[in-house]
Order: C-alpha cells, then sequence, then structure tokens
C-alpha cells in the first residue's frame, strides 16, 4: 500500500489509506490533524521516509463471532452490546451489532450534544457468542412454527394451549 506526501504550509500530510499505519506514524513521530482528517509531519526527513516506504496493506479483521453482553434499543431497532464504557475522551458508549454481525457500530448512552441515545435493554448474567444468541433466535422461530411456545408462568417450553407440566399453573402460548 502506498501513500503519498503532500505539502501544505510546511507541514507534510500523508495521504491514503493511512488507518492500519497509524502506528508506524506514530513512532516516525506523525501528528494527527483532527480538522484535515490526516496525518502530518513538519520533519523534511521523515516525509522523506515515509515517501520512500512501501507499507503493507494490513486487513482489519472484525471479529463476526463477538462476545455479547446484553441488548439495546437503538432509534427504534434492537441491537446486541459488544462493548460498553467510557471511551479514552471520557463519553460513555456502547458498541452495537446487529444479530447478522453485517452492521457494528458506537452509539451514544448518557447525553452529549444532539445525538440519539441507545438504552441498554438487557445484561446478560454470562457473556454470550453471537453465533449462540443467532442459534438461540433461530429455534424460537422454529419452534413457533412447528406449533411451541413458553409457559406463561414458568417459562417452559411445550405445545401451544396444553398445561405445563413443570409448574401446573401456567399454559403454553
Amino acid at each position: 500500500m502506498n501513500v503519498e506526501i503532500q505539502e501544505v504550509d510546511g507541514k507534510h500530510f500523508v495521504v491514503g489509506k493511512t488507518f492500519t499505519i497509524k502506528e508506524k506514524l506514530k513512532d516516525l513521530g506523525c501528528k494527527f490533524d483532527s480538522e484535515k482528517k490526516a496525518w502530518y509531519t513538519s520533519k523534511q526527513s521523515v516525509a522523506n521516509t515515509i515517501a520512500a516506504t512501501e507499507f503493507e496493506e494490513v486487513e482489519q479483521s472484525e471479529d463476526k463471532d463477538p462476545t455479547v453482553s446484553g441488548a439495546a434499543k437503538y432509534k427504534d431497532r434492537s441491537y446486541y452490546v459488544i462493548w460498553e464504557g467510557r471511551t479514552k475522551n471520557g463519553k460513555y458508549m456502547v458498541k452495537l451489532i446487529t444479530l447478522d454481525a453485517k452492521i457494528s457500530f458506537w452509539a451514544h448512552i448518557e447525553p452529549f450534544e444532539d445525538k440519539d441515545l441507545a438504552v441498554v435493554t438487557k445484561r446478560y448474567e454470562s457473556e454470550q457468542r453471537l453465533s449462540e444468541l443467532r442459534k438461540f433466535v433461530e429455534s424460537g422461530k422454529s419452534s413457533r412454527r412447528s406449533n411451541r411456545g413458553t409457559c406463561i408462568e414458568c417459562g417452559e417450553w411445550g405445545d401451544v394451549g396444553e398445561q405445563c407440566q413443570e409448574c401446573h399453573e401456567g399454559f403454553f402460548v
């Protein structure tokens, strides 16, 4: 992966896909310009080194079977919580993911500017793998198709309309 150097007002900006090499740029003494969203150096020698370097393209690996600690709602949609806590800049946030793991994103869970807030609706007693939750959801869908339901009193599974044999009080719905 090659990057280019562009000089602007005595600063040498590193232009291109730099996310995967940001640690190398930091090691070389580069700084990040948050307004221009680019790494830069003021030293010509560092700019020359970067320009002459053939950086390896590092493939970002997103965990497709992450550990899930709970469930959340964001903009009236359901997601799973894969991280919750304070970020480096002090904001309390969650990282949310869809059940199919195709979309993951960060959301605020305490007021910040005019941002929409995520609400954690459930915290699991022990962390779950997303693939296990997927299987659980699918088993629930297949049980509904096969006329099975849960007891309204104790939550056991059984045939819809029958009395629960576990608690002898509820019926399966």
